[in-house]
């Protein structure tokens, strides 16, 4: 929030994930309509969405991690405070098979409401959302 309002900054970086993050390529800083701004909040708030991993052991959050796939980071600043978490593949845990998600779900790992928020704010940066998984 400025004083001007709400905005919204998305940057990319150039590169490959876990074969290095390279270096920033773009970034953006706009407003935000009302409408936007009140959705967002609504998404922020939900639980598990800004921070998934607040409250998980290391040897769970480990659980999630791979060789190959994307790497979804969240920074937030705003009157709540700072925080930053990310998320390794996310979409593999909320769009992959049941039993797959029960799995994660065992071990405390929900990570709907940050991945609802995520793709929300994917559609304002210059990336193809169907590349990401």
């Amino acid at each position: 929030m400025t004083k001007d309002g709400p905005r919204l900054r998305v940057a990319r970086t150039s590169g490959k994930g876990g074969y290095g993050w390279g270096v920033l390529d773009f970034e953006n800083d706009f407003p935000l309509k009302d409408e936007t701004w009140q959705t967002l909040l609504k998404l922020l708030r939900a639980d598990g969405a800004r921070q998934p991993f607040k409250n998980l052991k290391q040897e769970d959050r480990d659980f999630l991690s791979g060789l190959d796939g994307s790497t979804w980071k969240l920074e937030v600043s705003d009157q709540s405070g700072y925080t930053v978490d990310e998320a390794w593949t996310p979409s593999s845990v909320t769009d992959g098979k049941p039993e797959e998600k029960k799995m994660f779900e065992d071990r405390g790992i929900r990570l709907d409401n940050f991945v609802k928020l995520c793709k929300f704010l994917i559609q304002y940066a210059p990336i193809d959302p169907e590349s990401i998984y």
